[in-house]
């Protein structure tokens, strides 16, 4: 879901209670957020702001062993 200040929060709604598992936000997105979308593997998600504005969030597998 999205905010009024163009931050987007991802929750895992399959737990009980939902629990929130990512905070995506950019400097230059101050716009309402006003649709999202996920991708069905769950890797990539949009979001259309008030402003006209479309912000894309791919995920980044890390490399913990180093």
């Amino acid at each position: 879901m999205g905010n009024r200040e163009g931050k987007i929060f991802v929750w895992e709604l399959q737990s009980s209670p939902p629990v929130l598992i990512a905070k995506l936000s950019h400097a230059q997105s101050k716009s309402p957020i006003r649709q999202t979308a996920m991708s069905f593997d769950g890797s990539t998600i949009l979001s259309c702001c008030e402003d006209g504005t479309v912000w894309r969030w791919d995920a980044v597998a890390m490399d913990y062993s180093k």
